[in-house]
């Protein structure tokens, strides 16, 4: 993988999924843009895999509802899904 991958995933991280809302203390804190890397690189090689759109989704909600204990809010599914599409695409580009 490149680092305009690892780029491109990480804006998705950002501007797409963040669920710890942590987008306004990455403009003061440069050193967390890695933050949310574990989790869209998974993403990303589940891409790859049958039902990759599917398994992500499910994967982040699994992510931020227990691992990150922060459960299921309102924007979760959608945010899932949005983050999902865009890893995808850029696994099929």
């Amino acid at each position: 993988m490149n680092e305009d991958t690892i780029e491109k995933l990480r804006e998705i991280g950002w501007l797409q999924w963040d669920p710890i809302g942590l987008r306004e203390e990455l403009k003061r804190t440069p050193s967390i843009q890695d933050e949310y890397d574990r989790y869209l690189l998974a993403a990303y090689e589940m891409a790859g895999s049958e039902g990759g759109f599917s398994k992500i989704v499910t994967y982040l909600l699994e992510i931020e509802k227990d691992y990150m204990g922060l459960g299921e809010r309102p924007d979760s599914l959608l945010r899932s899904r949005e983050t999902a599409s865009a890893v995808v695409k850029i696994r099929t580009v």
